[in-house]
């Protein structure tokens, strides 16, 4: 067995392993490492898959994503798609994972010329960001100039919107200007238009941005609006656990009741 073999084995064992560290239980402090033996079975896509992992103190939950196909293979995720390109890139390399999602293949076939301007705008979005980021009230030329360059880093996957990630958190530092500005409606107007493009593709990231928008519909005083964002962020986050709810009146009951267990969980 070669080295290279070697790395790859201990990455993978790296990341299907667990640890408590003097974790309280009711009398009793709990420490010890494991292996998730039959979950690591589980291959990887980056944006295409139709399962994911729950974790409750030592237990593991595979839920569904979506209606799943028989004899369709069942994918996890090891790093979202929305993470930095480079970094997602070497992890995977790291376990010796060639995924074939539609996000690294759409990847490999870009053109180097479309790759460097990618870089050049990205360059441009991160120094504009932190010029943004660092003012009370930032300048509207500011505000104004990184959404021009924005709007040119997402026409370079004109034709896959749902897959271009490197605007979403920018996007939402837009939003976040707008708002110090005190145009809140415009600031809400960003973050609907950035939940939609990427409301049929699973990612963690996302409740962050309803969190954001249910803030601003109710410095909005749209308590009705607030309302139906604050079901959609339970929703998203208890039914790849619990499925699909069949009883409308118990859900939200059950929803707040995971949602506090998995809290108390991680405390």
């Amino acid at each position: 067995m070669n080295l290279a073999n070697v790395d790859i084995i201990g990455n993978i064992v790296g990341l299907n392993s667990f640890e408590l560290n003097n974790i309280i239980v009711g009398n009793s402090s709990l420490s010890g490492e494991g292996l998730w033996i039959l979950p690591s079975y589980f291959n990887h896509s980056c944006i295409d898959e139709n399962g994911t992992q729950y974790i409750l103190g030592d237990l593991m939950f595979i839920r569904s994503l979506r209606p799943i196909l028989q004899g369709e293979e069942l994918l996890v995720n090891y790093r979202s798609g929305e993470s930095n390109n480079e970094i997602r890139l070497m992890l995977l390399k790291s376990m010796g994972i060639d995924c074939q999602c539609r996000l690294c293949k759409l990847d490999k076939s870009e053109t180097p010329e479309t790759t460097h301007k990618r870089a050049q705008l990205l360059n441009t979005v991160e120094k504009l960001l932190k010029l943004v980021t660092n003012e009370p009230e930032p300048e509207p030329s500011l505000i104004k100039k990184l959404e021009k360059t924005i709007f040119e880093l997402h026409n370079l996957r004109k034709e896959h919107p749902e897959l271009e990630f490197d605007t979403l958190e920018p996007n939402r530092i837009i939003s976040l200007a707008y708002r110090k500005n005190g145009n809140l409606r415009k600031a809400l107007s960003i973050l609907k238009g950035v939940y939609n493009s990427y409301k049929n593709v699973y990612l963690k990231n996302i409740n962050w941005i309803v969190l954001d928008i249910v803030s601003l519909c109710t410095d909005l005083k749209q308590m009705e609006e607030a309302r139906k964002w604050v079901d959609i962020l339970l929703k998203g986050s208890v039914e790849p656990l619990l499925g699909k709810f069949k009883d409308e009146d118990k859900w939200k009951k059950e929803a707040l009741y995971l949602m506090e267990k998995k809290k108390l969980i991680r405390l």
